[in-house]
This record gives structure tokens, sequence and C-alpha cells, in this order.
């Protein structure tokens, strides 16, 4: 199946062989992310880009391994991403609940700025591995603005609401047929919630994100209608009529 943003459309659909092997023809596939989706539902996620992809999967412990070098850093820029995102969340209430006059807390601001440069150099070279691909397209889409050590909750979300775009635009048309326009703007939204809002406090809020993020998205209008299409129906599924309406 292909992606468009979040969705899955099925493309076509195969049996293994007796040992267990599988093939499918990619002359009529165009370069996006994909998903071999094994059964009922188990599966692996892949990058196309007009090069024949080869993978070995092992159901039982959803292990996969790819020879294409594309695919080996997509799968470990995943990793990556979700390691950067846990490490900085522990820091961060680290931050904000450790006593600042301890000398600990001096080793802890220096891991959290440590983390936000490693992090963004790891992607930098992805971007100059992968400058004619998706996945260099994808890992520039991913990139973030350096965050202070010394801002304090409140101030660390107000910072990445300003800056979030910095270094990235929407205006790729190629990134329709990933996740990650979805992806990024869930995220931008995000800092704009808050779990004690009411549904009226939240719709106001989610309106000033999307009047924040309008800018950023207007500058292609395929790119554009899709995100549009997607906010929309995401805001339908929570019966956000305001924001909808808006």
């Amino acid at each position: 199946a292909r992606y468009h943003g979040d969705r899955l459309v099925p493309v076509d659909t195969t049996h293994t062989d007796i040992r267990g092997r599988i093939r499918f023809e990619t002359s009529n596939l165009r370069p996006g992310q994909y998903r071999l989706v094994f059964g009922k539902g188990n599966g692996t996620d892949f990058l196309f880009h007009h090069q024949p992809v080869n993978l070995q999967f092992d159901i039982p412990t959803g292990t996969t391994l790819f020879a294409d070098t594309l695919n080996e850093d997509y799968q470990q820029m995943l990793v990556k991403e979700d390691e950067n995102r846990k490490k900085l969340s522990l820091l961060e209430n680290l931050l904000d609940e450790y006593p600042r006059d301890d000398p600990f807390y001096q080793k802890i601001t220096a891991q959290y700025v440590k983390q936000q440069i490693d992090h963004s150099a790891y992607l930098s070279g992805l971007i100059r591995r992968h400058h004619t691909d998706l996945l260099g397209r994808m890992a520039r889409m991913m990139k973030k603005p350096f965050t202070a050590p010394e801002l304090d909750q409140k101030g660390r979300s107000l910072y990445q609401r300003e800056h979030f775009w910095d270094l990235n635009e929407i205006d790729d048309t190629t990134l329709i047929a990933t996740n990650i326009y979805p992806r990024r703007a869930i995220e931008f939204l995000t800092l704009y919630s808050n779990p004690e809002y009411t549904k009226d406090e939240l719709q106001a809020a989610f309106i000033q994100g999307i009047e924040a993020m309008l800018p950023h998205i207007s500058h292609n209008q395929r790119v554009f209608d899709f995100v549009m299409e997607y906010l929309i129906g995401g805001f339908e599924q929570f019966g956000f009529e305001e924001v909808i309406q808006y």
C-alpha cells in the first residue's frame, strides 16, 4: 500500500511461493513511502525511489532487514527520531524539576544541548548522503530549531511555536506521497493544546495554531490543498465544528 499523507492506499496483492518469497513489479510505482502488509495488518514501511527494494521479513519477531542503503538509513532514521524525542522529553522534565543550584543540573543542561546538536548533525549527514532522493527531503522536514535549556516549560512551548518552521517549509509536492506532512502538522498543533482545556478552549487554541501555520503551507497550491484536506478530516473526527468552519 502507498502512503497518501497518513492514509494507506492499496496498490497490489500477492501470495508467497513455497519458500516464503514474494515479488512485486515496480515498473508502475511512483516514488514514495509504502507499507508491505502481511495478513491482518502486520507489516513494515519502506521508501521506493526508482530502485528495486530487497528485504527479508521475519513475521514472528517483526524484524526487517533491507539490502539497500536507502531503506537501511530510513529505518535507522525512524529509530533515531524516536530515541531523540524520548531523550529530550526526559531531559526537559529534569530541567523543569531538578534544583538549579545543584551541580548535577549543569550536567543535565549540557546533555540537553548535546542531544540537540548531535541529532541535528545526524540529520544533516542524512541530507548530504540522500540529497537526490526522498529520504533527504524527509530528513530536511524533520529539522528542528535549537531550544535553549534555560527556558521553562511555558517558554519552551512559546519559542517552539514561533520558530517551528524556521528550518523547513511545506512546499515539496513529492512528500505528499509520505506521512511527513501530517506528522509535522500534528507536532506543531500539539504545541497549542493543553489537557486541561475545555473543548471550546481547545478549538480556539487550534484556530490560533492554524493561523500561525498558514504562511508556511501557502507556497504551493497542491500542498496547501493536501494539508487542508488532512486537517479538516482530522477535526471532523473530533467534532470540532468551530475549527472546521474557520
